[in-house]
């Protein structure tokens, strides 16, 4: 894509978000058929922070739900901004459909009450889960090294569009039918241009805009802790990939160690403090890290030295995604 014709499908793109957000209404070619018979199971199939996510059927498909839930300070939902934050997420992830990316397939308007409707975003169904629940029966460093690749030719693409993901981690990465990884869920995603988050505007610890708490990156962790603004990046997303594959290889979340037992929200304020007055903290290394051989299956001491690239304090010294993508790890992957 030249640069012209970026700067164009970017301008479109927020323009295009922009009267959406005013009118509140997606773009009617986005809106999916109502004709067509959609049937939403009852019970969630997954409840986020932010959100409660169903399984459905769509013309005979099975397809995945999103509805967000977004509450004011007297504790009702707040459907306009539950709205407009589903039309940007919807947005950015339809300008970001390309390789290594979960289809979007659309948005759907359904009546709740006679006085409210929801907004959900419809994604195709992967019968295989998400990258956590697939490697629990599917092992071989030869296919996790696959998987890892394709989640960095899916930031290749995000990042070429001007898109940060903002929030890499397990269970936002998909596996389809063909066991290829598609980067999903784009809660936290944001255009480059964006500009910087505040954190004061934030009504929790993560106020559904920035991604889980272990896997964010030095900078984003100093910034939530002295009320600073953040300056999302590509360079973050690249810091949440090593954690990523820390998680592939060791079934747990980075910084798994700090305060295992307390209420999520006190373990991610000793997981910020522990990285922020921690200069040369990481997550912790597992043992048996060794040179990789015939046969060998686990964290090699080549996939820990990409990893602790990815980790670099500083943010500029971090590799890029494409630069990632030409790595002699993934040489003989096609």
């Amino acid at each position: 894509m030249s640069k012209s014709a970026f700067r164009i499908g970017l301008g479109v793109l927020v323009a295009l978000r922009h009267i959406c957000c005013l009118s509140r209404l997606p773009p009617p070619s986005l809106i999916l058929d109502g004709g067509r018979s959609m049937v939403i199971s009852k019970d969630t199939f997954r409840v986020t922070q932010v959100s409660d996510i169903f399984a459905a059927e769509y013309g005979g498909n099975k397809v995945i739900c999103k509805r967000l839930r977004i509450r004011n300070q007297a504790g009702r939902r707040n459907t306009i901004a539950e709205g407009t934050r589903s039309i940007h997420e919807g947005l950015l992830w339809f300008y970001c459909q390309g390789p290594g990316v979960l289809p979007f397939l659309g948005y759907y308007i359904r009546e709740e009450t006679p006085h409210n409707t929801a907004l959900y975003l419809i994604s195709s169904y992967q019968e295989s889960g998400n990258i956590v629940e697939y490697l629990k029966t599917h092992e071989g460093n030869a296919l996790w090294i696959e998987l890892i690749k394709d989640v960095v030719e899916g930031l290749v693409s995000l990042h070429k569009k001007g898109i940060i993901h903002g929030d890499i981690r397990g269970c936002n990465i998909f596996v389809n039918a063909d066991g290829h990884a598609l980067i999903g869920e784009f809660g936290c995603a944001r255009l480059s241009a964006d500009g910087p988050i505040s954190t004061s505007r934030h009504t929790g610890l993560l106020g559904g805009l920035i991604g889980a708490i272990p896997y964010q990156p030095p900078e984003h962790l100093y910034a939530l802790r002295n009320d600073k603004f953040i300056f999302p990046s590509a360079s973050a997303d690249i810091y949440s990939l090593a954690c990523l594959i820390y998680e592939m290889y060791t079934g747990l979340s980075p910084y798994y160690e700090i305060s295992p037992r307390r209420q999520e929200s006190i373990r991610a304020c000793h997981i910020m403090e522990a990285v922020v007055n921690g200069p040369s903290r990481l997550p912790l290394k597992p043992q048996g890290v060794g040179p990789a051989g015939p046969g060998t299956v686990g964290l090699t001491s080549e996939i820990w030295a990409l990893m602790e690239e990815c980790w670099d304090r500083n943010l500029q010294n971090r590799p890029s995604a494409s630069v990632l993508a030409e790595h002699p790890m993934f040489a003989n992957i096609f």
